[in-house]
């Protein structure tokens, strides 16, 4: 097998950037007219936006697909409406040629394929953007999937990257958004795609989920095995998991058919059960475990019979922060509370290092939306979509839409990944209420206990020396619900400078930039008559002529839009 090695996205060549930056055009025009006459037609709205960019992206084609699905994550820039658009293309494309397949699998082996496997299935079980996933047989007689990656997809991801690279600083130049709006987005968008192609990434992700479900004591969950000394990095090579998927799962049981529980228990399936292991499994994920799976939709997942679940494509993994855990821990335990205010306060931390804004109006629409939140949760006749636990943070996502507040990756991640964990869990069984989640915390709670008495224990034996080790740890409690209760405060006054400061650098500079054209062009201007050059006269009635007047109005709004959305005055959204 050859040593595992790890690529990154190639440089973009001039005609390969040439020639997706004219499709992309192509189909960023059509957009453009579709949009326009929505709006005329009044038909805009939303859902539309989102159907046209959904449109956009099947237009382009190839990787764009990926592109738009990436984009579907990014609810704290994007409408859930158009999210919601964006989620649902599909990225099932022609499989790739057989023949091309095997030479990769040969490649990664560096022997014959014959020599491991007995059949491989020249039919892919699925076909993406990225890779095609066959069925095939060891020698051994085990059944695997084998997930072969497209040869030319780095380049089709490097070339697309680049194009919406031109399309996003067009947008900002030309100030349908302010400078820097999608800096950030093109930084995350290369992280994303770049984890999407790391199959030595993915088969590490996988070998430590299986890991650490095993430890924490939950038989009930698993991913496939990876079969390592056989992947590589075009090639990943797990078992195969048999069961009723996810999505097949779903369709059964909300299509209200009357054999529906016959079909589930001749599968071994208590729907109730397993959604409750769902939402627990959730939890643990959320507040435990040391990464989580953050593409956790019903195509990838696998229910076997006994509830047991297998969970499939570790391609897209994030992880949380020690505090974030924390955060999120108070944030439940302050729902039970009914607490609204308090966990303003917490998300404030979350949200930290926020932009130049009125926190008083910010804090007020947070609670009204963690309050009616709350309602919702305690309200027996609510749907169960307004009772999810990831709704509180679905809130928090769209107050940081509105106020334009950048959100950490992984977090923006975290959020979907629940959101689809407990969507799942409520749809399989929609009376799973608030006390799932306050056993969990029980439990949990005690199992903290437990490992801080065995770590104090194995820290010192002597009575004196724990007794003020429980001492520090009260001290050091104390000190951390102080400091969260002064942060919001000294966050504000942070922002509120950090921005007035911000403000006047770039008012400052805009008015340097003024000055130098103004010199350097009064010092060309000296500099050609000392030698001697004729330069044209412009009469001051060309000020008045039509396109003249025209092309200085638009340079006058451009810069001038430029300076008030970089100091925040005016609106995009």
């Amino acid at each position: 097998m050859k040593s595992l090695r790890r690529r990154g996205l190639p440089p973009t060549s001039a005609l390969g950037l040439a020639r997706r930056g004219l499709r992309w055009g192509h189909a960023g025009l059509r957009l453009t007219a579709r949009s326009l006459l929505d709006k005329l037609t009044g038909r805009g709205s939303k859902k539309q936006t989102g159907l046209r960019l959904r449109q956009l992206f099947e237009e382009v084609g190839g990787t764009a697909v990926k592109l738009g699905q990436q984009l579907s994550v990014r609810a704290d820039l994007l409408p859930p409406e158009v999210c919601e658009q964006l989620a649902s293309l599909s990225d099932r494309v022609p499989p790739m040629d057989f023949a091309e397949a095997r030479a990769v699998i040969a490649r990664e082996l560096d022997r014959p394929v014959d020599q491991v496997y007995t059949h491989i299935d020249p039919e892919p079980i699925g076909s993406a953007s990225v890779a095609c996933v066959y069925r095939a047989t060891l020698v051994s007689g085990e059944t695997v999937a084998i997930k072969v990656r497209r040869p030319d997809i780095p380049r089709q991801f490097s070339e697309d990257l680049a194009a919406f690279d031109l399309c996003a600083r067009f947008a900002e130049w030309s100030t349908f958004v302010r400078d820097g709006f999608f800096s950030h987005l093109r930084q995350d968008l290369r992280i994303m795609f770049g984890e999407e192609m790391d199959f030595v990434l993915e088969a590490r992700y996988q070998r430590l989920f299986s890991r650490s479900v095993k430890r924490a004591n939950m038989p009930w969950v698993t991913a496939p095995r990876v079969y390592s000394d056989l992947s590589g990095a075009s090639v990943l090579v797990t078992g195969f998991a048999e069961g009723t998927r996810g999505a097949d799962l779903l369709g059964k049981i909300e299509s209200g058919a009357p054999d529906t529980d016959r079909w589930l228990d001749e599968r071994g399936i208590d729907a109730a059960k397993l959604a409750r292991r769902v939402l627990r499994f959730s939890l643990w994920t959320r507040f435990e475990a040391p990464f989580f799976h953050a593409d956790p939709h019903p195509g990838n997942l696998i229910v076997t019979s006994g509830d047991r679940i297998v969970l499939l494509d570790f391609g897209a993994c994030g992880t949380t922060s020690r505090r974030t855990r924390l955060n999120h821990t108070q944030v439940l335990n302050l729902m039970v509370q009914n607490d609204a205010a308090a966990i303003t306060r917490v998300m404030l931390s979350d949200l930290s290092p926020l932009p130049h804004l009125d926190m008083d109006e910010f804090s007020t629409n947070m609670d009204k939306k963690f309050h009616r939140f709350i309602m919702a949760c305690e309200d027996e006749n609510a749907h169960w979509s307004e009772r999810i636990v990831a709704g509180i943070w679905l809130q928090m996502l769209e107050v940081a839409r509105h106020y334009q507040i950048r959100m950490n990756l992984d977090t923006v991640r975290s959020i979907r990944a629940f959101l689809l964990y407990d969507t799942l869990a409520f749809r399989i069984d929609s009376t799973i209420g608030l006390d799932e989640t306050t056993r969990y915390l029980k439990e949990a709670a005690a199992r903290q206990s437990r490992a801080l008495t065995e770590g104090s224990t194995a820290f010192s034996r002597r009575e004196q020396e724990e007794r003020m080790f429980a001492r520090q740890l009260e001290f050091i409690d104390r000190a951390e619900q102080t400091a969260k209760r002064l942060e919001p405060a000294i966050e504000g006054a942070r922002a509120t400078f950090q921005a007035a400061a911000s403000q006047s650098v770039l008012a400052a500079r805009f008015i340097v930039r003024l000055g130098l054209l103004a010199a350097l062009s009064g010092a060309a201007v000296s500099a050609g008559r000392l030698m001697g050059w004729r330069l044209p006269e412009i009469p001051w009635s060309a000020v008045s002529w039509p396109l003249v007047a025209i092309a200085g109005s638009l340079v006058g709004v451009v810069a001038a839009r430029h300076m008030l959305l970089s100091l925040g005055r005016i609106e995009t959204r």
